[in-house]
C-alpha cells in the first residue's frame, strides 16, 4: 500500500489526537482470535501484506520484506498452519517487494506482481514487475513494467471466467497517473486506459472486481481535476472509463484504497481511509460505503473515535449472512508505542450495528492489520498483521467468529 500522502494526513491525527479518549457504547461483537503463524527470520520473510486462501484451506502470501535479499517473497501455509517459501526474490529483474495478494487461474498457476524490479532501467528501482509461480514454487516472469505502459502495481490481479487478467498499475502510462491493462491467455499485456491528473482521478492502487452489470469497477486513491480525494470509476466492455464517484474529503470519505467487494444484491461495498465524521478531527477516520446498482454512493458506516478504529485500510469480507467484516490499521488499545492504538477487527451486521470483534494488544497477537482479509466457507476470517507477533516481524491470524 502506498501511504505518501495519506500517511502525512495520519501523522496529522497523532499529533493533534494525543489525549484522545475510548468513546463509550461500542459493543464488543464475539470471536476467537489466533496467531497461526509467527514471520521471525528472513527465511520467512517478514511485513505481510497480501493472502490467497486455496480450496483446501492452504492460504498462499507475499512478504514485502525478508528473504535472503530483503526484497520479499512467497509462501504456503498448509491447512495445518505448516510454513513452507516457495519463493525468494532475490534478482532485481525478478521482481521485487511483492505487495498484492495472489490469484489462482485455471490453468493451476498462482498469479501477482512486484511493485518494484523488472528488467526496465526507466524507473530507480524498477517499474515492477507481473509473474506465474506454481503450488511447488517455480516462479515466471511474465511482464516488466517500463513505465511508458504504467509502474508500481500495488493491487491484485484479477481474472475473468474467459482467463483474461486485469490489472492497474500506479503510476506510468501516457499521463503518469497509472493504467488499467489486460493480459490475454496468450500472455500479451494490453494498456487499455491512461490516468491523467487532471481528470477520471488518479493512482489505482486496488484491484479492479467485476460489477453485477459486467463492467469492472475500481478506486483511484487520489481525485480528478476539481477533487483531491479519490473517486470510483467503472470501465465498460469498449474499454471506455467514467467516473461514478468523487470523494470529497467530507462526510463522504477520501482516499479508497481497498478493494470493492460484489455483494449478492449487485452493490459494491469498499472503505476509504480518511473522511466521514468530522467530529474524529478534522479529516475524519474514515468510512465504510455502498454503491448501489443504480451508482448511488451511501455511507454505511463513518468511524468515530479511537475505540471504534481509524483507517480502514484492509479490504471488506461478507460470510454467508450478508455480515461485513474489516481491518483498521490503527485504534484500539493505546499505548507508550502508539497513543491511537494498534488497530481492531470490526464487523457491519445485516442492519448496519457495528461492534469491534477484536482489538490489538501491540504484542505478541500483532498489529497494524493492514494487508487483505479472506473468508472460508465457515466464516473463519484469515488475515495478517505487518508487524507485532513474536519477532515484531508480522503474523497470519484467523478469527472466528458467532452469532453470524
Amino acid at each position: 500500500m502506498n501511504k505518501n500522502i495519506v500517511a502525512g494526513f495520519l501523522l496529522l491525527f497523532l499529533l493533534t489526537n494525543v489525549n484522545a479518549k475510548p468513546s463509550d457504547g461500542k459493543q464488543q461483537g464475539q470471536s476467537n482470535y489466533q496467531v497461526i503463524f509467527n514471520f521471525v527470520s528472513d527465511s520467512t520473510g517478514a511485513r505481510p501484506m497480501g493472502l490467497f486462501l486455496d480450496s483446501d484451506n492452504s492460504l498462499y502470501g507475499t512478504t514485502i520484506a525478508g528473504g535472503s535479499q530483503s526484497q520479499g517473497i512467497v509462501y504456503k501455509l498448509d491447512a495445518n498452519h505448516q510454513f513452507k517459501q516457495l519463493h525468494d526474490f532475490v534478482n532485481p529483474e525478478d521482481g521485487a517487494f511483492p505487495n498484492s495478494a495472489l490469484i489462482l487461474n485455471a490453468d493451476g498457476y498462482l498469479y501477482g506482481t512486484t511493485v518494484f524490479g523488472g528488467s526496465s532501467a526507466k524507473c530507480d528501482f524498477g517499474c515492477g514487475t507481473i509473474y506465474k509461480i506454481d503450488k511447488n514454487g517455480n516462479e515466471q516472469v511474465l511482464h516488466s513494467f517500463d513505465n511508458s505502459d504504467g509502474s508500481a502495481p500495488y493491487a491484485k490481479l484479477t481474472i475473468d471466467k474467459n482467463g483474461m487478467i486485469y490489472g492497474v498499475t500506479s503510476g506510468g502510462g501516457n499521463y503518469g497517473g497509472g493504467t488499467i491493462f489486460q493480459i490475454t491467455p496468450q500472455l500479451q499485456l494490453n494498456t487499455l486506459f491512461s490516468f491523467t491528473k487532471n481528470d477520471m482521478g488518479y493512482s489505482p492502487q486496488s484491484a479492479l472486481v467485476l460489477g453485477a452489470d459486467g463492467e469492472y469497477y475500481g478506486t483511484t486513491l487520489y481525485g480528478d481535476g476539481g477533487n483531491y480525494y479519490g473517486s470510483i470509476f467503472k470501465m465498460d466492455q469498449n474499454n471506455n472509463v467514467s467516473v461514478v464517484h468523487s470523494f470529497t474529503g467530507s462526510e463522504d470519505g477520501s482516499f479508497p484504497n481497498s478493494e470493492p467487494i460484489l455483494a449478492k444484491d449487485g452493490s459494491l461495498y469498499g472503505t476509504t481511509n480518511l473522511g466521514g465524521d468530522a467530529k474524529c478531527n478534522s479529516i475524519g477516520c474514515g468510512t465504510v460505503y455502498k454503491l448501489t446498482p443504480s451508482g448511488q454512493k451511501i455511507t454505511v458506516y463513518a468511524f468515530q473515535d479511537r475505540s471504534s478504529g481509524i483507517d480502514p485500510s484492509s479490504n471488506l469480507v461478507m460470510d454467508s449472512a450478508g455480515n461485513l467484516y474489516g481491518a483498521t490499521n490503527l485504534g484500539g488499545k493505546d499505548s507508550f508505542k502508539t497513543p491511537n492504538g494498534f488497530g481492531v477487527i470490526y464487523k457491519i451486521d445485516v442492519n448496519g450495528n457495528y461492534s469491534v470483534i477484536h482489538e490489538f494488544q501491540g504484542g505478541n497477537d500483532g498489529y497494524d492489520p493492514e494487508g487483505n482479509l479472506v473468508i472460508d466457507s465457515a466464516g473463519n476470517i484469515y488475515g495478517t498483521t505487518f508487524a507485532g507477533g513474536t519477532e515484531d516481524l508480522g503474523t497470519v491470524f484467523e478469527i472466528t467468529t458467532t452469532g453470524k
